[in-house]
């Protein structure tokens, strides 16, 4: 499961507001805020920090919507966007520290009011995504939206992303951020030949992948071979291809095409 964690920006003595799912914290945000991961895949045994650089905002004495997100929201629990912290009238900074610079994450924010003409500009690496914390199309606080940022790879642990005002203040009620989890891959960079030894690079396995490996061709054919393995991620598996008699013998047929490598663990 992979490592994430919420901040729900629930006003001061609403306890309506209180979010009490695992891995969700409540705040009014006065400096750093530790996000509790609902796991510890994350490796950062000082947990990560949340950090509103220069923000001036204060808390909103209007609602949002009382009902839970949808759509790119859904990930907002009912209460959570009642509540939120004004967006600052020049650009500030969102700042992510504790964080590990070899894996990648999600970042998510939304937010809702009940009054027209209020939305926040979030920036990261050059790119702006506006948030509109009133759905003008439905006439309503927004519950439908949130402004996501994926693939983003921390420097020397920090990520900062950029916040500010559109038109009148927006108000940012929850956010997340959520380490992204890369799909298992096995490669070579040999070639696998009848007789042959050769060598694989598994990436990406919570734990160590088994013998055999399994080939597939792209006719669909396929074999298995005993390979040794070795790492501690990545992992490293070593084998021999069988020779075109072992091949016959064993009633498998020989490979052809494009190879499809696959590790079970």
């Amino acid at each position: 499961m992979a490592a994430k964690g919420f901040i729900n920006f629930a006003r001061s003595g609403v306890t309506a507001e209180q979010i009490s799912q695992s891995g969700w914290r409540n705040i009014q945000p006065t400096a750093d805020v530790a996000i509790e991961f609902n796991d510890v895949s994350d490796n950062q045994p000082n947990g990560v920090f949340v950090t509103f650089v220069n923000s001036t905002g204060g808390f909103p004495g209007t609602l949002g919507s009382e009902l839970a997100g949808i759509g790119n929201a859904s990930w907002a629990p009912i209460g959570s966007l009642r509540g939120g912290i004004g967006s600052p009238s020049g650009f500030a900074i969102i700042r992510y520290s504790g964080l590990d610079n070899s894996k990648l994450y999600t970042l998510r924010y939304t937010g809702s009011v009940d009054i027209v003409g209020r939305g926040i500009q979030f920036e990261y690496d050059g790119v702006g995504k506006f948030l509109d914390c009133y759905d003008e199309i439905a006439t309503e606080p927004n519950r439908t939206d949130a402004v996501i940022f994926e693939d983003v790879t921390p420097v020397f642990g920090v990520i900062d992303v950029k916040w500010v005002k559109e038109g009148a203040t927006g108000y940012l009620s929850v956010l997340g951020i959520e380490e992204q989890v890369l799909p298992p891959a096995v490669t070579t960079t040999d070639t696998l030949q009848p007789g042959e030894d050769f060598t694989l690079t598994a990436t990406n396995y919570a734990s160590a992948p088994v013998s055999p490996v399994t080939l597939t061709d792209s006719q669909g054919s396929t074999i298995t071979v005993p390979v040794t393995i070795s790492g501690s991620g990545p992992y490293t598996a070593t084998g021999t291809m069988p020779t075109l008699a072992e091949a016959v013998t064993a009633g498998t047929s020989l490979l052809f095409g494009d190879v499809t490598i696959e590790l079970t663990t």
